[in-house]
């Protein structure tokens, strides 16, 4: 048994792991397409860009600078981004290392649905306790 592969389904040379690699290119291909359709799919990509590098631990001021960029980014789209899942991380950060200018702008694009926001599985938890 010292002579045999131990994976299955794959000869010496490999040419299962090509059509592996194939298929897994199809996958993504069609996931990004799902991602695509979805509604501000354009904005959260741009968003989520950006806000990895706004969460980031030790970057001193430039924080300041990409919590202005990530504001300008989801202005006008606070309601529409909080219930997301994914998202809803992106206002989180701006209410924690923002300003008061910032906080101020959000509870006013999210007057109204205070009450929907504690419902809500996933903005619920930031803004019980802001």
């Amino acid at each position: 048994m010292s002579g045999l592969s131990l994976r299955v389904g794959c000869n010496a040379n490999g040419s299962d792991t090509a059509a592996a690699k194939e298929a897994h290119k199809a996958q993504k291909i069609i996931l990004d397409q799902r991602k695509a359709s979805k509604p501000h799919a354009a904005l959260l990509r741009d968003a989520k860009h950006v806000w990895s590098l706004a969460q980031k631990k030790h970057i001193g001021s430039e924080r300041k600078k990409h919590i202005a960029d990530l504001m300008n980014i989801v202005r006008g789209h606070v309601k529409d981004i909080v219930f997301k899942h994914d998202a809803s991380r992106i206002i989180q950060t701006i209410v924690r290392w923002g300003g008061s200018a910032e906080r101020n702008e959000i509870a006013t694009e999210l007057k109204g649905s205070y009450k929907e926001l504690s419902e809500s599985k996933y903005s619920k938890v930031r803004f019980s306790g802001a």
